[in-house]
């Protein structure tokens, strides 16, 4: 399991957005060392023996901007966030050890599996592989106004209050 990645989804799931919207792997890179801290022999062994870096420069951020954009993270939320996003993947956190964070522990607990929505809905009908068709909408409804409702209308409705 890819879990820089996993990393990376998990920030997006609670900011509900990319993580490092990039314009290409430059503009990437630099978006991710202005996050995490531009990386060294220090946090990533053998970091300045990498081709890519011995072909390109880049200028030397701090670290810890990570705890600023994810104020609304608990410590162990934060913890799981920076373990999965470690630069050196010696020091990454593994799938196992990722599950075994206390943030999965922390109140609101997650829902029993068996609450999950299926895919497709069960309650739609479907069987799984068939595509189903939403009714089509309403056309050329005619409610009748008196002076005592209000009418929200468009091109093909009307709605009375």
């Amino acid at each position: 399991v890819d879990m820089w990645s996993v990393g990376c989804i998990f920030a997006e799931i609670v900011t509900r957005k990319p993580l490092v919207p990039g314009q290409g792997e430059i503009d990437q890179i630099s978006k991710i060392f202005s996050m995490l801290g531009t990386p060294d022999e220090s946090v990533w062994p053998g970091y300045s023996e990498l081709p890519a870096v011995k072909k390109v420069s880049f200028a030397k951020l701090p670290k810890g901007k990570l705890k600023n954009q994810f104020r609304f993270l608990t410590a162990a939320g934060l913890g799981l966030l920076e373990g999965l996003l470690a630069y050196d993947p010696a020091q990454r956190l593994s799938a196992e050890d990722a599950l075994a964070s206390a943030y999965l522990s922390e109140v609101p607990a997650p829902i029993p599996p068996e609450l999950f929505p299926s895919f497709p809905a069960r309650s739609e009908g479907n069987a799984r592989g068939k595509k189903g068709r939403s009714p089509a909408a309403p056309r050329g409804v005619v409610i009748p106004e008196d002076e005592s409702s209000e009418v929200v209308a468009g091109p093909e409705f009307k709605i009375r209050f």
